[in-house]
């Protein structure tokens, strides 16, 4: 056998390691697939009508964390401060949240006026947000030299 043509009986074949990144790949499909099980477990043992208690805490605490909210984004908007995004989405996200509720919880004598703050108020004041924070944390981005100016915001690394 010449020096060139290595032993075939004697060649150790590594053995494959596990990569890091298939440990999160597990949490995050056990993560996603356990409210999966809780959706359709909810949509079968949930009662189509119930009686709520505090029915008024309920709204007025929704309504003034959303208050609050709005406020924060207010105030760290005017002082140009980054956590401005972190407010301005959560509003966005409760604001469709509220929308949702209100259409869900409606009567039959308020059901067009919660479409009407649904499509004139809720939504297009999240849409507006949402957006709006997306841009300017793209735009941050940018400025960073984190990414590139015609690259999507997907492509951003957590960390750099």
């Amino acid at each position: 056998m010449s020096r060139a043509q290595p032993d075939v009986l004697h060649t150790v074949r590594p053995t494959p390691v596990r990569s890091l990144t298939s440990t999160p790949s597990t949490v995050s499909e056990q993560v996603t697939s356990w409210p999966m099980l809780m959706i359709v477990i909810l949509a079968f043992a949930l009662p189509d009508d119930y009686l709520v208690h505090d029915w008024t805490a309920t709204w007025v605490g929704f309504d003034l964390v959303l208050f609050a909210l709005m406020a924060a984004t207010v105030v760290f908007g005017m002082l140009r401060r980054q956590v401005m995004l972190l407010t301005a989405f959560a509003t966005g996200m409760l604001l469709i949240c509220d929308a949702w509720f209100d259409l869900m919880t409606a009567g039959p004598r308020d059901f067009q006026m919660s479409e009407f703050t649904a499509a004139m108020c809720d939504l297009p004041l999240a849409a507006i947000l949402i957006t709006g924070t997306l841009r300017l944390f793209r735009f941050t981005a940018i400025r960073m030299w984190l990414l590139e100016p015609k690259t999507p915001l997907w492509r951003l690394p957590l960390l750099p």
